[in-house]
Order: structure tokens, then C-alpha cells, then sequence
């Protein structure tokens, strides 16, 4: 798909004017993601909440990422997911933003710091990005939709009440004199400069998942989120963790998809 560049200084007045506030505290439970199986009652609860994305995020071209897409991928769901990722192109960013805000009543928040306070709670200060090319350079590692009752944010009381966003761009690499080199790369707009770069190709084959009740969405795909998994777990130098867990179900969907390719 291609993707135009967007007006960064029109962008930035109209975000600034949307919100009387710019700074927010809020008190969270932690979310356990445990290995432990889904149960059938959790998967109803996952699939009404899945069927409510379209509404919330419009029509703007997003993609699930993360826990849930991993298990897509594998072909069924065997862990309860803590929350919702999404990946989302950089110059769909923010009219995927005023959507939310004005037709479902959440908002593009960046946040700064966290802090246990409690077994189980944690306190986290968010703001208001500002529309402009260097300070959302420093937002994008903890975008994050979040949904608001009467001017304040809720305190993630059901799935849905957050939103993980993570931006990315192509990057075009290309060399004059040796262009059998030339590639294509997506690459976070985390700030991390370790982030991976996942050949175009990768990106291109999304895979689609249809709802029980026929809501169709767009999800990364398995080569995509082996690469992001493998990434996470060298990241967080964990190898017995949540990310290493998902890697060894979406192994087990690679050999799958190899045999009976066969």
C-alpha cells in the first residue's frame, strides 16, 4: 500500500486543540498474561470484544499485532490475551486518532512513567502528544489508546479500555552500485535503536481472521510475528517467559504449515 506524507503543521494545531488537558495519572491493575488455557467462557469474552474493533478504529488501515495475532497464526486460541495491539503505518496515524476520539470516546495518549505502588497496581503518568515530528519521535514507544468517561481515563476495568499502538514506517534501502541489495524494511518508530527491521515481504502477508459473527479483521502474519517474538525475547533477555511461550506455538504452526504444504 502506499502512504503519502501527511501536513505535520496542520496535524499539530488540531490534535493541541482537541484537549483541555495535556497530562494525566492513573491507577491500573497490572495484566497478568499467564500461560494458563483459555477458557471457553474467556473466548466468547474475546471474540464480542474482537467484533467491537471496527467501530472503535474505523476504517483507517490497522493491523492486530501481538498476543492475539500469534495465536491466529497458531490456529487456535490457547492463552487468555492481556490487551490488544495494534500496528499501525505512521501517516494513518492520526486520522485513526480523531476517529477513536470522536466516534468512541478514546484518546492518543503517550506514556512517561510507571510505578508499583501496590501488589497488583501501578501508577502511570500519560500525556497528550504533541503533533510534530519530534515529539511523537519521542511518544511512539508507549502510544496507547485509552478510553474516557466524562473527561477522565478509566482505569483499565475491562479489555478494552486500552489500546496498545505500534507505529511503524518503510524504509526504502537502496544502493547504486550493488542493487541486487536493494530491499525494503518495516521498521518501529520504538526509539529503540536495537528495534527489528522486517522485510516488506514479511508485512505484506497479513493473514485475515473472521469473528463468529462474520466481523472480518486484518492480522500479521505468522513469518511477521515469529521475527517480532524472536525480537522480544532477545530484547527482555527471557527465554522461559510469555514471548518465548508464543514463539514455541507459532514454531509449532510453521512445521504444521510445512508438512502439509508438502
Amino acid at each position: 500500500m502506499a502512504y503519502k506524507a501527511r501536513n505535520i503543521v496542520f496535524s499539530m494545531v488540531t490534535i493541541r486543540i482537541v484537549f483541555e488537558r495535556y497530562n494525566y495519572a492513573i491507577i491500573i491493575h497490572i495484566i497478568q498474561r499467564k500461560e494458563t488455557p483459555i477458557t471457553s467462557q474467556e473466548i466468547d469474552t474475546l471474540e464480542d470484544n474482537l467484533d467491537k474493533l471496527p467501530s472503535i478504529l474505523g476504517n483507517t488501515e490497522w493491523t492486530i499485532t501481538g498476543g492475539i495475532a500469534a495465536q491466529i497464526n497458531h490456529g487456535s486460541w490457547y492463552r487468555n490475551p492481556g490487551n490488544v495491539n495494534i500496528s499501525v503505518h505512521e501517516d494513518t496515524l492520526f486520522e485513526i486518532a480523531e476517529h477513536v476520539h470522536t466516534k468512541a470516546g478514546y484518546r492518543l495518549l503517550s506514556r512517561h512513567w510507571q510505578a508499583r505502588i501496590l501488589p497488583g497496581i501501578k501508577r502511570e503518568t500519560y500525556e497528550v502528544p504533541r503533533w510534530n515530528e519530534q515529539s511523537l519521535a519521542r511518544a511512539y514507544p508507549n502510544l496507547r489508546f485509552i478510553r474516557f468517561e466524562k473527561e477522565t481515563p478509566v482505569q483499565n476495568r475491562s479489555f478494552l479500555d486500552f489500546i496498545d499502538v505500534h507505529v511503524y514506517r518503510v524504509v526504502q534501502h537502496r544502493y547504486q552500485y550493488s542493487p541486487k541489495f536493494n530491499h525494503d524494511t518495516v521498521e518501529s518508530l520504538d526509539g529503540n535503536k536495537e528495534s527489528p527491521a522486517i522485510l516488506l515481504t514479511y508485512a505484506e502477508q497479513n493473514t485475515s481472521y473472521q469473528t463468529r459473527s462474520g466481523t472480518v479483521l486484518q492480522v500479521r502474519g505468522l513469518e511477521y510475528m515469529h521475527k517480532v517474538k524472536h525480537w522480544l525475547i532477545k530484547e527482555e533477555r527471557d527465554k522461559t517467559g510469555i514471548h518465548a511461550f508464543d514463539l514455541a506455538k507459532l514454531e509449532e504452526a510453521r512445521q504444521y504449515r510445512a508438512i502439509h504444504s508438502i
